[in-house]
Order: C-alpha cells, then structure tokens, then sequence
C-alpha cells in the first residue's frame, strides 16, 4: 500500500489535518452539487450503499449510523433539504474517521489506482501514493 507520508498528505489536503476536522468535519456536511451526504474524511454516502455504511462504519453509534441510513444513495439538493433531527447529532470523531479512510477508502482508492497503472506495485510507497491521491481528487 501507500506510505503514511502519502496517507497523512492525502487527509491534509482533503480535511486540513485534525484540528480543522474536529473544528468543521466532525459532524456530516453537504458539499453542494451532486454530493451525498458527507461524514469523517471525504467518506460521501451517497455513493455508499447502507450496508457499506453499516460494515465500514461499525465502529460509530448505532443510533448515528440509523440517522444517517435514510442518506445512503442520495445526492444533490434533497440531501441539503433531509439535514434535519436525529442527523445532526451525529458526531463522527477523528480516530474512527481516520480508521476508515484507512482501512476503506485508500484500498479502494488504491484499486481503482491499480486499474488505469497496473504497474502501481512496482512503485515506491511515495509514488503510489501520488498516483492515488490524483485518483482520489480527481477521479480515475
């Protein structure tokens, strides 16, 4: 997999590090456009199914991860328009969101990286890691 050089450079650019997280990031956001609901780091739900929801985010409170399943698959302005109730107590903290980046979408990422250079194996960690982060923000 990737360094975590990379993983940390790849969480600062999409976050801002910790301190912006727990400031703005640690409760699920909108982003606008065609978005889905969005919680920890970068992780959107509307491109997420509930029982990726459920699976990837077992560590979180049961009763935020049922506020949050009606927004699995939706995007754009009902999004914005269903951030009402049980929703907005929804507090995803750091360590938790950190381990999903980690665990879900870097190896996600990291496949479809794989997919488009199927030579990424062969790369230094650092490397690779450059080559996922273009994919992460900029799509294969």
């Amino acid at each position: 997999m990737i360094s975590k050089k990379s993983i940390d450079f790849i969480i600062n650019h999409e976050i801002g590090g910790r301190n912006v997280y727990d400031k703005k990031y640690s409760k699920p956001i909108w982003a606008g456009g065609e978005s889905g609901l969005t919680i920890g780091i970068g992780y959107d739900l509307g491109y997420n199914t509930e029982k990726d929801l459920f699976s990837d985010w077992k560590d979180l409170n049961l009763n935020f991860l049922n506020a949050m399943k009606p927004f699995c698959g939706m995007k754009g302005e009902r999004v914005k328009s269903m951030m009402k109730g049980e929703v907005l107590n929804v507090v995803v903290p750091y360590n938790i969101a950190y381990d999903v980046f980690v665990k879900v979408s870097i190896p996600k990422f990291y496949a479809q990286t794989k997919k488009i250079y199927p030579q990424l194996d062969q790369l230094n960690e650092d490397t690779q890691g450059a080559l996922v982060s273009m994919v992460y923000n900029r799509g294969a």
